[in-house]
Order: C-alpha cells, then structure tokens, then sequence
C-alpha cells in the first residue's frame, strides 16, 4: 500500500511538472505569433549631405519600432543640449507632402550630443506589410530640431537638413 502512494505522489508531481513546462511552451509559442504579426524595425539615421543624399560623418541614431504600435529612439553626436523631435514623414493623409510631419517623441542632448527618446505610441501596422516598401510608399523617420516642427498642427515650420539626422533605409 504504502509503495502504492509513493507511486502516486510521484506521478502527481510529474504531472504538474509537464503541465507547467506545456503551458511555458504555449506560452513562448503564442508570443512568437504576435511578434510575427507586428514586425520590429531597427531603422539607423544618420546626417546626409543634401545636395546628394550620401551619409557623412556626424550624427547617428536609431528609430526602433516594435509590437506594431511603439516607436523610441536613440541619437549621438548631435548639437549637445539641444532639443530634438523624432518625426514619422511617410505615406498617407497628406503626411508625404511638404510641410506635414507627425510628431513622435522629443527629447533634449546631454553635454556629449547623445540622448534618448522615450517610448511612444505610434501605430505604424498598418503601411507595413512585409518589410519591403515599393517605390511609391516608402516610410521615412527623422530626427529634426524642435524648433522646426509645430506638432501641434503636425508642420515643420524650417527646413535644416544638416541638422537633421535621415533613415538610411526605408521601410
């Protein structure tokens, strides 16, 4: 009897154990399936020469977007204390037409040019589809100073481009 009891304590406690490593796996499982659902984007920016586009030597960053709906970023090496904004130019609702910008997050440099910018909401789901952009869509992040945007009327009220940092590759 008392071999018996043994017997079934430990297949009591066997059976947790699988049950709880099953649900940890389904977990992981359905978390890859939401990921896959809403792809992440690290998009580098750097300084670009207007005349003709070309990265030069200078600031950098980064636009990262994930879960389909939050965008932060991280600049270096731009003008030290001084206020930036991350702004989405890209297709839809006239935001692909000169001067219309949506604001995304802002922040200011610290003494060595470098700062983050916080987590926001900013659903970018619905223009992205596979990760490739044709030639008519394609989506475009920049960090500009806060002084030549207007978020509230979603305007860039000055045009800078040395100042600015350019994806480098769109999406």
């Amino acid at each position: 009897m008392i071999i018996d009891e043994r017997r079934f304590k430990r297949y009591s406690k066997m059976k947790k154990t699988f049950c709880v490593i099953l649900g940890f796996v389904m977990i992981l499982s359905l978390a890859s399936s939401i990921m896959a659902i809403a792809p992440a984007f690290n998009i580098r920016l750097a300084q670009k020469n207007p005349a003709d586009w070309s990265v030069v030597e200078g600031g950098s960053g980064n636009a990262i977007l994930s879960h389909g709906d939050r965008v932060k970023g991280i600049i270096r090496k731009m003008e030290p204390n001084t206020k930036y904004t991350l702004i989405y130019y890209g297709y839809g609702a006239n935001n692909d037409v000169w001067p219309y910008a949506t604001c995304i997050s802002n922040t200011t440099t610290n003494k060595h040019g470098s700062a983050r910018f916080l987590t926001k909401n900013f659903d970018y789901s619905g223009f992205v589809t596979d990760g490739n952009s044709d030639a008519t869509n394609k989506q475009k992040f920049w960090v500009i100073l806060s002084s030549d945007v207007d978020c509230e009327n979603h305007m860039m009220t000055a045009w800078n481009p040395t100042e600015y940092l350019f994806e480098q590759k769109t999406i």
